[in-house]
């Protein structure tokens, strides 16, 4: 009897989890406030080797290797963890549903500090940067200690931590720059072309180590797509995979492709060593080599930045295939916006 109650409370949770991560999607996508907030209520999903469990026994002997769910109260009681000094242990054999609940729990918090502090270079919000930052390389390490931590969409364990994964570079480029009106124009505006024309009033970012790390992070999202195949993916996977990838991933093509305009504008003579190596991953993924000696260009970024934000288009142009209606719509602005880049 105790067995079939500990199965329905971690169905319940579950349940209750999957509700919350879809308001914490609603919440990223346009900009409305998640309204659910039971994570303490309900403490953290149970392991996967646990919720798989076919008998009593078969329970018993995978709870036996692992650390009591009751050491943790709530996603949010992890997510405060992961913020505080370095100093502090970080927790393990975490659920990669659990992971998934904290990196939301984390992305929730840097949308409300985002709304609070225009970013960075607020002097009142370095502290909360700083610890935001230190949160989200924490929570990596929990991530990586998964065994079934995999960044392959056809993981046989299941996408959960791949689809984390699409959270955590949005955190990153979260903290450093601010969409929200272009965001909020899908959920009124029938226009794309004006959609498009938003995206070139909206927040530009700045040089600097920070624009440097979400740049690199939105490459990083770039990659994995382009190893499989950009065709293969948007033909034969994408449209399966969780729609949080298509919310990230347009994201990711607005901040790389403004990262790569500042060298346009501001020219190639003091770019960083740290800014060189992600240029060099940026050309890696487009198969676009130029080497430092020749001196890129102006055009040579411009070059770029069009057609990284034409590959993002390429990948979520799913046509008729995708659940999502959303997706098409990202698609389209995208090959619009990378028309405006090359053809100011």
């Amino acid at each position: 009897m105790a067995q079939h109650l500990k199965a329905f409370s971690a169905y319940t949770y579950r349940i209750t989890y999957c509700i919350f991560t879809l308001m914490t999607l609603i919440n990223i996508a346009f900009d409305v406030p998640a309204a659910l907030y039971l994570e303490d209520r309900f403490g953290i999903p149970c392991h996967e080797s646990q919720w798989t469990a076919k008998s009593a026994q078969e329970w018993a002997g995978t709870t036996l290797g692992l650390t009591p769910v009751t050491d943790y109260c709530s996603g949010a009681a992890i997510a405060d963890q992961l913020l505080t000094d370095e100093a502090n242990h970080i927790p393990r054999q975490i659920s990669a549903f659990g992971c998934h609940i904290i990196i939301s729990c984390l992305v929730q918090r840097i949308i409300l500090f985002r709304k609070a502090f225009r970013g960075p270079a607020d002097e009142h919000c370095k502290p909360m940067f700083s610890r935001f930052l230190r949160a989200l390389r924490r929570w990596q390490q929990v991530w990586e200690s998964e065994p079934s931590a995999s960044l392959s969409p056809s993981s046989p364990h299941g996408p959960m931590l791949f689809n984390s994964t699409a959270l955590l570079r949005l955190a990153y480029i979260r903290l450093v720059a601010d969409y929200s009106l272009v965001r909020n124009m899908f959920s009124w505006c029938d226009s794309n072309p004006s959609i498009e024309t938003s995206i070139q009033t909206a927040y530009t970012i700045e040089r600097g180590p920070d624009a440097t790390r979400a740049a690199l992070h939105a490459c990083l999202a770039l990659r994995v797509p382009a190893q499989l195949g950009f065709n293969v993916v948007a033909r034969t996977s994408f449209w399966v995979w969780s729609v949080q990838h298509a919310v990230c991933y347009f994201e990711c093509a607005l901040v790389l492709s403004q990262w790569l305009l500042c060298f346009a504008t501001e020219g190639a003579a003091a770019i960083s060593p740290e800014e060189w190596k992600v240029i060099g991953l940026v050309q890696q993924v487009l198969s676009s080599p130029v080497s430092h000696s020749s001196g890129p260009t102006a055009d040579t970024f411009r070059e770029m930045s069009s057609a990284v934000v034409q590959r993002w288009s390429q990948l979520l142009d799913t046509k008729e295939t995708t659940v999502w209606g959303l997706i098409p719509r990202l698609s389209h602005v995208l090959r619009l916006h990378a028309e405006h880049i090359q053809n100011p």
